[in-house]
């Protein structure tokens, strides 16, 4: 349909969760392009909704801020919570910190709803919607309506149907406030954490932005009017405006001459290409390296989480035993949870190192991260000039180099 009106589309930006990892990001470039498209560029989802805010939705018009400004991007959407701090000027939009949660969203709140519904329904008849797929199915979508009018209505109707029997019950918003009380409460806790994380307090946000359909739930709105102690800005569409800001992107993306043929007044081509944006990192980059004390491989990061992008950091590191003949790098990113502290990008090898080298031969490591998060890799034995580029291994390869043998021990830092 797009291209009936505009032509063949061959390039696109495609908008990502703050949170995602490198693999996921490398991924999502790579669908675009077996899709069909010979270009992919890739745009933070929080970072494309305040573009949307300072360029407006309709034509290309600055939003009436003052200058300096500090925007909270609350942006929780069907699947993924994405929070980020944005440092506003006019011509620029710079992120400053972001935290959230890959696993938090609508659905969770779909889950617990569904779950109430379902336990009262099998305690009452004695069968239980969840055995089979077609009640589940219908039951689901209630489910999904039900959230949505309680967000304007204080009760709704909710309607359960399997083997036989219907059931009608009557939600109230208290009730659906009160079974997702720990799902909110999450939400909060990342906020809190990614202020924390900044040591910076409310004083020093001075508005509060919420986009993603789940944001229209009033008990959201309450919560994060309630926990910064201002009012909370709801004026942009919670579905589209990640959509208008990634639009924008593509628009900044282009060059003057290719700007100059879209059907923009001049006025809003020229504004269009002054506007800069920056991005950070979600997570920590750097190698696993070898504690010779312990005998085990440990994390050592060079990027740190939420540093501006574009960005570059290059380390020394050694070899670890006499006469070593390669190098294995494992690359590697800070993970998102607890129990998972890193994951593995990738490997960079360097084979045939000259016969004879002593013990902490250098071996220089540069991570360079572009402005679309997207890492570049590259090794380099400094005597010998022998370098070495990441190549990303996807998660199939990477089960396969988890058990550590002696070669593995020889050829890593």
């Amino acid at each position: 349909a797009a291209e009936d009106r505009l032509g063949k589309i061959d390039r696109a930006v495609i908008t990502v969760p703050t949170q995602s990892s490198e693999l996921q990001r490398a991924a999502t470039v790579e669908a675009g392009l077996r899709a069909g498209l010979k270009h992919v560029d890739i745009i933070n989802e929080p970072v494309a909704a305040t573009l949307c805010a300072v360029l407006g939705t309709e034509g290309l018009w600055f939003a009436e801020l003052a200058d300096a400004q500090r925007i909270m991007v609350f942006d929780l959407g069907g699947g993924t919570f994405d929070l980020s701090l944005v440092n506003y000027a006019k011509n620029e939009v710079r992120v400053i910190a972001g935290d959230g949660d890959m696993n938090l969203g609508g659905y969770d709140w779909n889950e617990v709803l569904l779950k109430a519904v379902c336990d009262q329904f099998t305690r009452e008849v004695g069968e239980d919607p969840r055995t089979d797929p077609e009640s589940l199915q219908f039951v689901a979508l209630e489910v999904e309506d039900a959230k949505r009018s309680l967000s304007v209505r204080e009760r709704t109707p909710l309607v359960c149907h399997h083997a036989g029997r219907r059931k009608i019950y009557r939600i109230s918003r208290e009730q659906f406030e009160k079974l997702s009380r720990h799902l909110v409460e999450r939400a909060k806790h990342i906020t809190e954490r990614m202020l924390k994380t900044t040591e910076m307090g409310w004083a020093h946000v001075d508005m509060v932005m919420m986009v993603g359909g789940a944001t229209r739930m009033p008990m959201i709105r309450r919560m994060m009017r309630d926990l910064s102690g201002r009012t909370i800005n709801t004026s942009l569409s919670p579905d589209q405006s990640i959509a208008h800001g990634a639009a924008y992107y593509a628009g900044m993306l282009l060059s003057n001459a290719d700007l100059g043929g879209l059907a923009l007044s001049h006025e809003a081509t020229e504004r269009l290409a002054k506007v800069r944006q920056q991005s950070i990192n979600s997570r920590s980059l750097g190698i696993l390296i070898r504690d010779l004390d312990k005998n085990a491989r440990i994390p050592y990061y060079l990027v740190k989480a939420n540093t501006p992008l574009p960005t570059e950091a290059t380390q020394m590191f050694g070899t670890v035993i006499q006469n070593q003949r390669r190098v294995r790098i494992h690359v590697i990113e800070s993970g998102a949870t607890p129990d998972q502290p890193f994951v593995e990008l990738g490997v960079c090898m360097i084979d045939d190192l000259p016969a004879g080298l002593p013990v902490g031969s250098r071996i220089e490591v540069t991570f360079r991260y572009d402005e679309q998060a997207r890492v570049h890799v590259q090794a380099r034995h400094v005597a010998s000039g022998q370098v070495a580029e990441l190549e990303i291994v996807r998660p199939q390869a990477l089960a396969t180099t988890t058990a550590t043998t002696e070669t593995d021990r020889e050829a890593s830092l």
